[in-house]
């Protein structure tokens, strides 16, 4: 990838970012793109606005929620909404 294109899709970022922040008090955006001619075949780029610690906090709960995920919370699954059988093997809700 050249350096034009790096700036040209630098560009890009900087855009939706500036979009962004006109509607919200802070952005922070994370992309990546695959290209195989590249040393680890992945590009990142990353950008923000806004106030510094309100992102990086924000930025810093998203990862300990990940982290903290399972697979149910991720689709939402509880045990309310699964059916349970009683004594009799009668199913209720």
């Amino acid at each position: 990838m050249s350096q034009q294109d790096r700036k040209r899709e630098s560009k890009v970022l900087n855009r939706a970012i500036n979009d962004l922040s006109e509607h919200f008090d802070t952005v922070q955006v994370f992309v990546t793109k695959h290209e195989p001619a590249e040393e680890n075949g992945t590009i990142e780029y990353n950008g923000g606005i806004g106030n510094f610690y309100a992102r990086f906090g924000h930025v810093e709960m998203w990862v300990d929620e990940q982290k903290n995920a399972s697979v149910n919370s991720f689709f939402n699954f509880t045990d309310d909404e699964e059916e349970e059988d009683d004594e009799d093997g009668e199913s209720f809700s």
